[in-house]
């Protein structure tokens, strides 16, 4: 299992290469549960490192 750090690091880089992405994507991406996928990608949104696109529901680097 890989620690939070390592695991916000890998998502960061998959949105930026990626973006916009939806959460299913990140999620299919990295081979994530969806509990422990969602809360580290809830947790960049809060830290402003990624921002979440409402109308088209992508998230992109912040």
């Amino acid at each position: 299992m890989r620690n939070n750090k390592i695991l916000k690091e890998e998502i960061f880089e998959f949105v930026d290469k990626n973006q916009p992405v939806g959460l299913g994507e990140i999620l299919a991406g990295l081979s994530l549960s969806h509990f422990s996928g969602a809360r580290v990608v809830l947790d960049l949104i809060k830290e402003n490192k990624l921002n979440y696109s409402s109308p088209g529901k992508k998230i992109v680097v912040g």
